[in-house]
């Protein structure tokens, strides 16, 4: 028993020491935005992670529609000129995206983003390459789609408590529904029982 014992806390220990990614991580293929603009097909539709320094944000409050933020990627930091609002020196950048009608976390993700950005700090952008897909108002430019985001020890999964409008909107008919029948049904009761 003591050897077993003695066998579990070594593989225990071993585990808990491993490098390996996360399973999640797993699926993700690692690139540079280098690697990925140098090569759009071959990644078309993939799911990548890429480390990134982020250049610009953009986030919608939308109380009515899908919250959303988009990050602007690049393989450097930005320039501490504030007149270089587009940093044209950045020879690699991408545009990621995610949107949904989990607010707090779009918002955790949106806030948890900026301040990487402010401290200049990378992001590890998890997500699916979708070049020349609309999303929204933009037609274009917008090319990958975040599943997560990691700085540090810290990850949001930003698809998570995401909902469509319907099935967010869903419960609350059907218990409507529910109710009215409810309500029906016991008037035909009692109109039944007064017969």
């Amino acid at each position: 028993m003591k050897h077993f014992i003695l066998i579990l806390v070594t593989l225990l220990l071993n585990a808990c020491s491993s490098t390996n990614p996360p399973p999640m991580d797993k699926e993700f293929s690692r690139l540079t935005i280098q690697e990925l603009l140098n090569n759009k097909t071959a990644y078309d539709g993939k799911r990548i992670a890429i480390d990134a320094y982020i250049i610009g944000s953009e986030y919608n409050p939308s109380e009515d529609d899908a919250q959303f933020f988009i990050l602007s990627l690049a393989d450097q930091p930005p320039q501490n000129n504030s007149k270089d609002i587009f940093s044209p020196k950045v020879k690699y950048k991408i545009r990621a995206a995610e949107d949904g009608y989990n607010k707090e976390v779009i918002l955790d993700s949106f806030k948890m983003a900026s301040t990487a950005k402010r401290k200049g700090q990378k992001i590890t952008v998890f997500g699916t390459y979708k070049p020349d897909q609309e999303f929204y108002y933009y037609t274009k430019g917008i090319d990958f789609r975040i599943a997560k985001i990691r700085i540090g020890n810290k990850t949001i999964n930003t698809d998570f408590a995401d909902k469509s409008k319907i099935a967010h909107d869903t419960p609350g008919m059907l218990k409507n529904v529910y109710k009215g029948g409810k309500k029906i049904y016991d008037l035909a009761k009692k109109l039944t029982i007064g017969l």
